[in-house]
C-alpha cells in the first residue's frame, strides 16, 4: 500500500511538470483523489519547501487563495521519492 502511495505522488508531480498549468480540482479528477486530499498533500509539500506560493508565476491553482509553483527542491523531491520506491521494491 505504501508503495502505491508513493508511485501516486510521483505520478502527480510528473503530471503537474507536465502540465506547467494545473488546477487541484484537475489533480482531484485525473487521480481519483478528493479535494481535500489533494490539497493536503499540496500543502505538506509546500511546508517541506518543495513548493512555494507564487502570484507571478502560477503552476498549481486551488481557487482564488492558493497559487503554488514547483521549485528546485520539487526535483529532490522527485529524487527522494524515486529512491523510497526502490528500497521497498527491493524488501
Amino acid at each position: 500500500m505504501k508503495f502505491d502511495k508513493l508511485i501516486q505522488q510521483l505520478e502527480i508531480l510528473i503530471y503537474i511538470f507536465k502540465n506547467k498549468k494545473v488546477e487541484l480540482r484537475t489533480l482531484s479528477t485525473e487521480f481519483n483523489l478528493s479535494y481535500q486530499t489533494i490539497h493536503f498533500l499540496i500543502e505538506k509539500w509546500r511546508k517541506e519547501g518543495y513548493i512555494e506560493k507564487n502570484r507571478k508565476e502560477i503552476l498549481i491553482l486551488g481557487g482564488d487563495k492558493f497559487e503554488y509553483r514547483l521549485n528546485e527542491q520539487s526535483r529532490k523531491l522527485i529524487i527522494n521519492l524515486i529512491n523510497r520506491l526502490k528500497i521497498l521494491k527491493t524488501d
